[in-house]
């Protein structure tokens, strides 16, 4: 017992010492369990119209990203650019959306979330359709379009972190299944339009959607926090 006690690791001794010193303890106030009452069907009710509008949001720019993030490479090639070429590009594009998602967060304290979403709206279509028409200037329109396209991220998070619930974590899981069953769906669709009319065409229908998130983002709601 002795020699099996010396080679325990460290962490596995004081997860045993806090077992049995604080198995009995009632860590959860009355005021606690009060609010875990509250089921997760109350909880999808109450923010219901949320969901409705972040949804809707996320649907009108999904097929954006997806074309480019899923289609970047493809497009760039069959546009004639080499396979190396096409790796790079798609590397610039998500180091910039690495980048943005650092400067939006400051920018929503300056701005406020709304305000962020609506520039994120606007800009991005303007920016793909630059991008499509200006091939000798794509690298730099790759840099803003990346910039653009992850805006909203860091922003949609402290919205969906700000909500009035006592079910933080579960209202986080709800935001992740509707962004990724959306972005699932669509990237579907931008490969079956896209053998339809062509990526080029692909990108400028897309962009053209996207456009209808900007009144959409209007009507969500802004957080104090960030005011």
């Amino acid at each position: 017992l002795e020699g099996s006690v010396r080679v325990m690791p460290p962490g596995l001794l004081a997860s045993a010492f806090l077992y049995f010193k604080l198995k009995d303890v009632d860590f959860f106030t009355s005021e606690m369990k009060k609010k875990k009452n509250d089921s997760a069907k109350v909880t999808i009710k109450k923010l219901l119209p949320f969901f409705s509008k972040l949804g809707l949001y996320l649907f009108f720019r999904a097929g954006l990203k997806g074309s480019l993030t899923v289609f970047l490479t493809t497009f760039l090639v069959k546009e004639g650019a080499s396979i190396w070429f096409a790796g790079i590009a798609l590397s610039i594009l998500q180091f910039s959306g690495a980048v943005s998602t650092v400067v939006t967060g400051f920018l929503a304290e300056k701005i406020g979330c709304r305000n962020s979403l609506v520039l994120s709206s606007v800009f991005t279509p303007i920016m793909m359709i630059l991008f499509i028409n200006f091939p000798a200037y794509r690298i730099l329109l790759l840099i803003l379009l990346g910039f653009f396209l992850f805006m909203p991220g860091p922003v949609i998070l402290t919205l969906v972190q700000n909500t009035e619930s006592e079910r933080p974590a579960f209202v986080n899981s709800v935001y992740m299944t509707i962004n990724f069953s959306i972005s699932a769906l669509m990237v579907l669709a931008v490969g079956y339009v896209g053998d339809l009319t062509g990526l080029a065409q692909t990108y400028k229908i897309f962009a053209a959607v996207s456009l209808l998130a900007i009144p959409v983002s209007f009507f969500l709601k802004q957080q104090k926090s960030l005011e």
